[in-house]
């Protein structure tokens, strides 16, 4: 006779995790890459304009990158299936689904790039995440699940009532 695996809890499984810290890492490479091949090309008689661009590329891409991803609080949020725990420069929450007031995908020169701002309820800045988290296994992104997840505006205002 066999038995029945127990299924996994659905509830602590992370679905979407966003970290400051792994998207810093990938421009970090990135410098890294532009001040390598930009002094290598100093140092060699090659193409001297060419490195100099480079590294003037690095340089004034470096201060943008260090706004973009140290100016919002929120270093780490993990996202299960009946909630999300935020992880702030001092503090962690949970927050449930319901407190979403709205989710946007902004643009801005500032922060560069794609960003996803979270609203919440009784709070005025929204919670700010430099890059927009995907799931592979679910094929979807977190601000298109956190829409599905929360509805339409019209209808949660339409509940809070």
């Amino acid at each position: 006779m066999c038995e029945s695996i127990p299924e996994p809890n659905l509830l602590r499984q992370e679905l979407f995790v966003y970290s400051v810290g792994k998207a810093w890492a990938g421009w970090f490479i990135v410098l890294f890459i532009f001040f390598a091949v930009g002094i290598y090309g100093l140092v060699t008689p090659s193409e001297v304009v060419a490195s100099i661009i480079l590294i003037v590329i690095a340089v004034l891409t470096l201060p943008r990158q260090v706004i973009r991803y140290a100016a919002p609080s929120l270093r780490k949020a993990i996202f299960y299936e009946d909630h999300a725990t935020l992880f702030e420069r001092r503090t962690m929450r949970d927050i449930a689904y319901s407190q979403i007031v709205d989710v946007n995908v902004a643009r801005s020169m500032l922060y560069g790039g794609p960003r996803t701002e979270i609203f919440l309820s009784g709070e005025v800045k929204p919670v700010i995440m430099v890059k927009i988290p995907k799931n592979k296994n679910l094929e979807v992104d977190l601000v298109t699940w956190l829409r599905r997840k929360t509805g339409p505006i019209s209808e949660r205002v339409g509940r809070e009532s």
